[in-house]
């Protein structure tokens, strides 16, 4: 049960890391390319983080944690003396 735990715990963890990571590194090139467009044109080309990103990052969190606890479980479930003999 307490492993249980722990697996479920580090799959939100790296779940929300990189969504938020993700954000954060989307939001940086942006603003960076919206720099070197304005300078470049002259025509101010804001990057905005939006509602609509917020979104996005709960979504991507949402869709990490499923994508992760699924195999986590299934391997969970498989007894490791069985796969470490079979290898």
């Amino acid at each position: 049960l307490e492993f249980r735990r722990v697996l479920f715990r580090s799959v939100v963890f790296i779940a929300i890391l990189g969504a938020v990571l993700g954000l954060l590194l989307g939001s940086g090139i942006a603003i960076l390319v919206s720099m070197v467009f304005t300078h470049s044109t002259g025509i101010s080309l804001p990057a905005v983080i939006g509602a609509d990103e917020y979104w996005l990052v709960a979504g991507m969190i949402l869709f990490g944690l499923i994508a992760a606890t699924l195999p986590a479980f299934l391997a969970y479930r498989y007894p490791v003396i069985e796969s470490l003999r079979a290898g």
